[in-house]
């Protein structure tokens, strides 16, 4: 189900980028074409930028909930700076929980 809700909205912002970038030569003229396009460019790239940042904030923060709740402080530290790290976490089958809630964020 959740990969539905990806390609949907994947759709939407791909084709939404795709005519804007087509039709705004259509849309302004001339003299302003050049100003047009760098500023699709550069709200191109800025959303992608906010959408990465609130994904992460999100995701920082249901990880830091979820997983606070398994780990020590200092684990839960270690493992959101670098995800390879949860391999080394003890007891046994701690890994396996972990990895169960970064699947699940």
């Amino acid at each position: 189900m959740l990969y539905g809700y990806q390609v949907i909205t994947r759709l939407g912002c791909g084709s939404n980028i795709s005519l804007l970038g087509l039709m705004t030569p259509f849309s302004v003229r001339e003299k302003g074409l050049a100003v047009s396009m760098g500023a699709v460019t550069q709200l191109r790239i800025m959303d992608g930028a906010l959408g990465l940042s609130i994904v992460t904030s999100v995701m920082s923060t249901l990880l830091r909930r979820k997983l606070g709740l398994v780990l020590d402080p200092e684990q839960l530290e270690t493992v959101l700076g670098n995800a390879r790290e949860i391999a080394h976490i003890t007891p046994v089958g701690l890994p396996q929980e972990v990895m169960f809630h970064w699947a699940e964020g």
